[in-house]
């Protein structure tokens, strides 16, 4: 987390989210919609426990939810 805190200190939330494998246009994405007062919640997590994630942020109400590992969107 404090990669992504850095990074976004240094050039927005984008930048912090490159660090992390997220695509830059993905990321650009996302930044915008956190200045429209979107919530991004980010978390890093074991390979196999990526799909489990995503599902609890989603049957929680979340919306754009999306994984990454370094190089690729899933």
């Amino acid at each position: 987390i404090a990669g992504l805190l850095s990074g976004a200190a240094t050039g927005g939330v984008a930048g912090g989210l490159i660090d992390w494998g997220v695509p830059e246009a993905q990321g650009q994405h996302y930044e915008n919609e956190v200045k429209k007062g979107g919530i991004l919640a980010a978390v890093r997590t074991q390979e196999q426990k990526v799909d489990n994630a995503a599902q609890i942020f989603r049957q929680n109400g979340a919306h754009d939810v999306n994984t990454h590992e370094k190089g690729s969107m899933r």
